[in-house]
């Protein structure tokens, strides 16, 4: 099932990504462990979910709308992307409300357009 992130702020769609991960840690037995912080530098605030303990490499996967659990599910990094997307960024990204990329494997920076 796709957790649709519905936010008009980038720190609105970090708190909810954070919580759609937590609901799917918990579904697939695992702690619920994703967290958020914010860090302004130069005047510019971004805000990152951090998620050590999710699947390797969730973030890429995440951001290029494919299953994060796809990998362990079936061996295959290629059939994670075409499976249907565990986050969906409605509102904000497609908009340009805000922006949302890969920090690391584990970690999503959300920031203002």
């Amino acid at each position: 099932m796709t957790n649709v992130v519905v936010a008009k702020t980038a720190r609105g769609a970090a708190n909810a990504t954070a919580k759609a991960l937590n609901k799917e840690a918990v579904k697939m037995g695992a702690s619920p462990t994703a967290k958020v912080r914010s860090e302004t530098h130069y005047g510019i605030t971004s805000h990152y979910v951090f998620w050590e303990e999710g699947p390797y490499e969730w973030t890429i996967v995440a951001t290029g709308k494919g299953n994060i659990w796809g990998e362990e599910a079936t061996g295959s990094l290629t059939k994670a992307y075409h499976m249907p997307a565990t986050i969906d960024f409605k509102h904000g990204w497609e908009s340009g409300k805000y922006f949302v990329e890969c920090e690391n494997s584990y970690t999503l920076v959300f920031g203002k357009n």
